[in-house]
């Protein structure tokens, strides 16, 4: 029997637990994540927001 495929709608924080939920849980399911945002660093966001950091670093 073929595994699961689990698609995740968004790529906030809800979408992110889910990921890890499934994986904590042990599936080995295949997920498809499908978000609208342009790839950025999420690490770096709060040093972005403080000011800390310019956009062309």
């Amino acid at each position: 029997m073929a595994g699961k495929h689990h698609v995740i709608i968004g790529g906030g924080t809800a979408g992110y637990n889910a990921i890890r939920t499934l994986r904590q849980l042990g599936s080995t399911d295949d997920i498809t994540l499908v978000s609208a945002e342009e790839p950025y660093s999420r690490m770096v966001l709060p040093y972005v927001l403080e000011q800390g950091i310019t956009e062309g670093h």
